[in-house]
């Protein structure tokens, strides 16, 4: 009999917190609170409102999208959609020239290419997004729905703005030469 009971209480326990969070919902992700909960595994909503602190309402939602550092980009094509307007990619992305590899999760291609022109990084990366291919002839022959589901996008050298173009070509020709990305990959050039 207990252990019905104590299921019972677990059902209305949920149904009162979807309630709760259905009422607040245009707060998901804004809200940055603080609470203490009671020793028993149960707690009514009342309660637990009690016992909590709202310290502030952000402006937009918290989805922790914060830029990863550079030797730790691997994103795939739906999450760098998802985060390349945000602020701290944005601004990561558009000071840095540098040498980045795609690579096709299905079939194992990669495609080495530069960005070095203005807003660097994030412009290169922004029209991946838009187009799916970049305006590059062999991504081009694939379908957007493909590029949405296998690209994986991460970052193989960094420079300065300041840094020569030069480089910048020299370092793209190096990792296509050792990656062997125009024989087996994605670059033609």
């Amino acid at each position: 009999m207990w252990a019905n009971f104590q299921v019972q209480i677990t059902k209305r326990f949920l149904l009162q917190l979807l309630a709760f969070r259905q009422k607040f919902l245009y707060l998901r992700g804004r809200c940055l609170e603080a609470f203490q909960t009671h020793m028993t595994i149960l707690i009514k909503i009342e309660e637990l409102l009690k016992t909590m602190t709202f310290y502030q309402t952000l402006e937009d939602t918290f989805d922790n999208d914060l830029f990863p550092g550079y030797e730790n980009v691997n994103s795939s094509w739906r999450d760098l959609s998802r985060v390349i307007e945000k602020d701290t990619w944005k601004t990561a992305l558009k000071n840095q020239k540098g040498v980045y590899l795609i690579t096709d999760i299905s079939n194992g291609k990669m495609y080495v290419g530069k960005a070095s022109g203005e807003e660097m990084k994030l412009r290169s990366w922004q029209s991946y997004i838009k187009s799916g291919d970049g305006g590059n002839i062999e991504l081009e022959k694939l379908s957007f729905d493909h590029i949405k589901t296998n690209f994986k996008f991460s970052i193989l050298d960094i420079y300065k703005s300041t840094i020569g173009d030069k480089i910048i070509s020299d370092r793209e020709t190096w990792w296509k030469e050792n990656l062997q990305t125009r024989k087996f990959g994605y670059n033609k050039n």
